[in-house]
């Protein structure tokens, strides 16, 4: 009996080190921990966000990574938020970017009857591609004067 339940602890502890490592790498690797370090989203700001939304965070120059159908995405008059429920968010905190160092957005298809809108950030090497889930894309980017490109 001793010995089972030792396997099982040994069993549960190898699996919650496995979760935490895959957790860091998504961090590290798809950049949300640089964003993070610069863009903290504050306690104040309750990020009135869309649950379920699949958001592509990535290095400049690097591949995609995609944050399938588990972030919360805020799009509003502050900025651009992101946070990750809390069994995923081991080093990634919530961002909110302000729409004053958002430099660049690309429009492209996402998916088969969607746009997407890759943004580029100023001062850090992250391209953070979003759906238009909340069809206000376009005018939020056109009143801050952000220049918008379609390939």
């Amino acid at each position: 009996m001793r010995r089972f339940v030792m396997v099982v602890l040994i069993i549960a502890a190898a699996a919650a080190a496995l979760w935490l490592g895959i957790n860091a790498i998504s961090a590290f690797s798809s950049g949300w921990h640089v964003l993070s370090a610069r863009y903290p989203a504050g306690p104040n700001d309750a990020l009135s966000c869309k649950a379920g939304q699949t958001v592509d965070v990535h290095k400049t120059g690097e591949g995609v990574y995609y944050f399938k159908r588990c972030v919360c995405l805020s799009v509003d008059e502050k900025g651009i938020g992101l946070k990750v429920p809390l069994p995923l968010r081991f080093f990634k905190p919530p961002i909110l970017i302000p729409w004053r160092d958002v430099t660049g957005c690309t429009v492209h298809r996402w998916g088969r009857n969607r746009f997407g809108y890759e943004f580029t950030v100023r001062d850090a090497p992250v391209i953070i591609t979003v759906p238009d889930s909340f069809g206000n894309m376009e005018r939020l980017c056109a009143e801050r004067n952000i220049p918008m490109s379609r390939p």
